[in-house]
Formats: structure tokens, C-alpha cells, sequence
């Protein structure tokens, strides 16, 4: 695997946009790449899409295939997207929605219940828990008052 962006720049990448983009004006979707893995697939997270739900952290995650993987039926899809959840306490993740893209074709969308699960250490999931925890942590905290901008 290879270290994408610091924590300070996604820090900067979350913060800054929002900050100075007045609300309802259209703006495009901020991926951040978090790891490449052994395959060369190359994952990452959309940090606008990062949100709370009770003690849950909600977000899209991106995989692009560096091959394109097969359905059953033949179908191929060369990139995925999940809306994952994340107990940031507890260090558990899970998904509950899987959509497979060829191109910018939606090929396959399936819907599973949310199982959350403790990832490996060191694995990519392990390393998206800590991006999108320390990310929301930093939101939360300014969002409440908490932290103060320089």
C-alpha cells in the first residue's frame, strides 16, 4: 500500500470548501485517495459525504479497479461505491450499500444490513477508520464550538 494525503490535508480539503461556499451553491464531490492496495486498486473516501448518524460516522468510499472484475452473468464493473458506517469508539465498519460502475454506468446495486466489524490491523479499512474518524472528530469539535480556527 502507499500513504495517500496527510490528515492535515484532508483536514483542509473538508474545512476550507465549507467554509466558503455559501449553502445551496453547487459544488463537485471531493474524493480523497486514503491507500492504493496490493492489486493497484486505488481507494477513497468522499469527504463531503462524510456525516453523523447518532454515534455513527456515514460516507461514501470509492474503489477503482486497475482490472475490471466480472459479474456472474459477465457483466463487467471497473470501479465501486459503498456507504459505509463507522463506530469511531469502537473501531468497527460496515456497509450497507454496494453500486459497481462500468464507466459511469451504474451496473449492479445491492443493499445488505449494517454488520459492523473490526478490521485488521493495518489494513486499508483500518486506515479509513482513522481518516474518517480524525475528520469527523475535527468537524464535530468545530461545529460545536469547541476547536477555534486559526
Amino acid at each position: 500500500m502507499t500513504r495517500a494525503p496527510t490528515k492535515a490535508t484532508i483536514i483542509l480539503a473538508v474545512l476550507l470548501p465549507s467554509l466558503f461556499v455559501s449553502i445551496g451553491s453547487a459544488r463537485a464531490e471531493k474524493w480523497v485517495d486514503i491507500a492504493v492496495s496490493s492489486e493497484a486498486n486505488t481507494h477513497a473516501i468522499n469527504i463531503d459525504s462524510i456525516t453523523f448518524l447518532n454515534d455513527l460516522v456515514k460516507f461514501w468510499k470509492r474503489i477503482i479497479l486497475k482490472k475490471p472484475e466480472h459479474l456472474p452473468d459477465g457483466t463487467t464493473y471497473d470501479r465501486t461505491l459503498t456507504l459505509n458506517y463507522v463506530d469511531c469508539t469502537e473501531r468497527k465498519a460496515g456497509f450497507t450499500r454496494l453500486i459497481l460502475y462500468k464507466k459511469e454506468k451504474a451496473v449492479g446495486n445491492d443493499v445488505y444490513p449494517l454488520d459492523l466489524k473490526q478490521p485488521a490491523p493495518e489494513s486499508i479499512t483500518a486506515r479509513v477508520i482513522d481518516e474518517v474518524c480524525e475528520v469527523a472528530h475535527f468537524r464535530k469539535a468545530v461545529l460545536s464550538g469547541d476547536m477555534d480556527l486559526p
